[in-house]
Parts: C-alpha cells; sequence; structure tokens
C-alpha cells in the first residue's frame, strides 16, 4: 500500500485501501460499499496476500469466507467469555474486560488481536455514496485554512485520551505498517495538501476525560498554538452529562484563548465504544456529540469534526468488531483513517476526505 494514503479511506481514483472487515459468526463480510472489483484483501500488516478463489470470494455487498482457506473466522468462544476462567483488565497478562453482556466478559487486547483476525481489503466501489458530514459555516475553516497558507511555523497541538494518543494503532504496538493514530495523520494530510512542516504537539494521556486537560494545562497553554485539537469524550460518557462536557469544553477554550486570542479550535466528536460493554453505554455518545455541534454552531471560528456520524455509518454497515482495536473503546488502523478524514475535512477546503 502507498503510504501517503494511509491518512485517507479512499484514493484520487476513488479506490477504497485497506477497509477491514471480520468474519465473525458468519461466513460473509460486508464492506462499506458494494465492490465492483476487489483489487487486494491481505493481513493488516501486509504479511499474508489472500487469494480470490481459495481464501475468500466477491459477494454482492463484500466478500465471502472459504472454508479451507486461510482467511481468520471469529466466533462466539472466541469473543466471549466466563469473567471468573480468564484473567481481566487491568492484569498485564490479561485476555478480556468484565461487564460484557449477560455478565460475561469481552475479549480485550492492548496488542494486535482484532487487527490479527481482521483483513483488510482494497476494492474499487460500485458507488461511493458516503453521506456528507456537518459542515458549520461559522468561520472556522476560511481560518484555518488562511493559517496555514501562509507557510510559516504552524503549531499544531493536540489534548485528548487513549484515543488521541494512537492506542492499538499498529505504531502504538510497534509492528509494521507502523501507522500512527489520528493527530499523526492529520499532520501528514496538513504537511501534504500545504507544503508546511508543522510543529507537532501531542499532549493526550490514556484514561483521561476532559477534566483531565487541567493536569496537563501547563503542556497546552504553554504552546500557544495555532490550532488546538480537543479530543475528549469516550472516558466521560458514563460520569457526565453532555452538558457538562460542553462547559469544560468552554473553559477550555477560554484558558487558550487568553494565552493566545487567535488561536483557533477544533473539537472532535468521539466514536461510539462497544454498544456491549457497560462502560460505553450509546446513548450517551449521541449526546455528546449532538451537545458539541450545537455548541460549534452557535460559536464563531469554533470548528467541529463529527466523528460520531461518520463512525455510526460505517458501524451500521460492517458492525463494531470490524473497526475495534481492542474490543470496546479503541479504532483499529482502519478506525483512525476514519478519524483522520473527518478532520482533514474540516481543515483542507476544496477537498472532500470523507
Amino acid at each position: 500500500m502507498d503510504e501517503k494514503l494511509l491518512n485517507k479511506m479512499w484514493d484520487d481514483n476513488g479506490i477504497v485501501r485497506a477497509e477491514s472487515c471480520i468474519f465473525f459468526n458468519d461466513t460473509k463480510a460486508r464492506l462499506l460499499f458494494k465492490p465492483a472489483e476487489i483489487l487486494r484483501v491481505a493481513t493488516f500488516d501486509n504479511r499474508e496476500i489472500y487469494v480470490p478463489g481459495r481464501d475468500y470470494e466477491m459477494t454482492e455487498d463484500g466478500i465471502a469466507w472459504k472454508a479451507g482457506g486461510r482467511c481468520p473466522f471469529v466466533s462466539d468462544k472466541d469473543m466471549y467469555f466466563d469473567p471468573t476462567a480468564v484473567k481481566l483488565y487491568p492484569d498485564p497478562d490479561c485476555v478480556a474486560i468484565a461487564n460484557g453482556p449477560d455478565g460475561k466478559a469481552i475479549r480485550f487486547t492492548r496488542g494486535t488481536w482484532y487487527m490479527d483476525h481482521q483483513i483488510f481489503v482494497d476494492y474499487r466501489p460500485q458507488v461511493n455514496d458516503f453521506p456528507k458530514l456537518a459542515m458549520i459555516d461559522n468561520g472556522f475553516r476560511e481560518s484555518i485554512a488562511e493559517r496555514l497558507k501562509k507557510k510559516g511555523k504552524f503549531v499544531f497541538t493536540c489534548i485528548g485520551d487513549s484515543i488521541a494518543a494512537g492506542y492499538n494503532s499498529s505504531a502504538f504496538c510497534k509492528v509494521a505498517p507502523w501507522q500512527p493514530g489520528f493527530p499523526e495523520l492529520v499532520m501528514d494530510g496538513l504537511e501534504e495538501a500545504y507544503g508546511i512542516t508543522i510543529d507537532r504537539r501531542n499532549h493526550a494521556i490514556s484514561g483521561t476525560g476532559i477534566k483531565g486537560a487541567w493536569n496537563i494545562q501547563d503542556k497546552w497553554l504553554g504552546d500557544k498554538p495555532d490550532l488546538l485539537v480537543i479530543a475528549y469524550g469516550m472516558n466521560n460518557f458514563s460520569n457526565m452529562t453532555a452538558e457538562a462536557f460542553v462547559d469544560e469544553l468552554k473553559k477550555i477554550i477560554a484558558a487558550a484563548h487568553e494565552a493566545r486570542p487567535d488561536t483557533l479550535i477544533l473539537t472532535v466528536s468521539s466514536m461510539a465504544g462497544n454498544s456491549e460493554w457497560k462502560n460505553t453505554p450509546p446513548v450517551p455518545a449521541k449526546e455528546f456529540a449532538d451537545a458539541m455541534q450545537r455548541f460549534a454552531e452557535a460559536t464563531p471560528l469554533i470548528g467541529y469534526a463529527d466523528v460520531y456520524s461518520a463512525w455510526e455509518f460505517i458501524r451500521d454497515h460492517k458492525g463494531y468488531y470490524a473497526l475495534t482495536g481492542n474490543g470496546v473503546n479503541h479504532p483499529n488502523d482502519y478506525g483512525f483513517r476514519v478519524y483522520a478524514s473527518v478532520l482533514l475535512n474540516q481543515l483542507v477546503p476544496g477537498v472532500r476526505y470523507i
């Protein structure tokens, strides 16, 4: 795969690159779009290239598993466990995490188990009918483009949780293809689009909610960035209302503007977690995203990257386990490219990344 394509879901010719699927209790795996032609099916690290007819077949809306082939197949026994019979998170050697469906534990990994059991497909779609995401007309996109076009020093700062820190990306796991999390993908995309060199600052910390930003305020306030990306949410779904979350957003933005009045702000709604896991209930994810969008619509120069809507559209087509990196609340490499595409859509006017 062309490394330059790793911050996009599809290339300039419309070919979808490395879209992840999983054969989970089903011999068919659905792609995001109906395929006109399957170009390549491989493991996430490209160590194996699967052969059509032997390992898989193209179907009307995806690919089919072949008995006797090499494509992995996952069943309930691989995914759900008696919590008294396995090591659970946070044990260093855990294989599952508690609070799954019907009292079961859900397969959990700090490494690449899910990507090892997913397959990654390059294909030419019949039609790319991905819905347009929210494009708020409040001056943010024009302002950020004008700043980037100046080609001077550009400080990009990100604060957030483990998703923003890139947990379960192949780069984080130190394996090929070494794809980083979404902040780095976005910075790569901006350098490519504008021909600049970005001063990169990612202060995201695993396990933190939005109030954790104040524990590292010296870092992001000290950066005095051109762009501050705020990417919390997942860890607040079960302990904070959407309104309280937006109130914290406002405090962070006010502090950033006190340090540098012309810092531009991009807020990022979170992907929803596994709806089968008690700690990531699905309703708050939508409530948070809706509240963040209303805030951006009402506030000049506040950008909003609608990751939630993009994630839900893709999950509805493919299922959660096709997209996850750890089983409950992290994306895989493909999921990180979803994030990056949504952000780049806001930061590079005139180019549709998703």
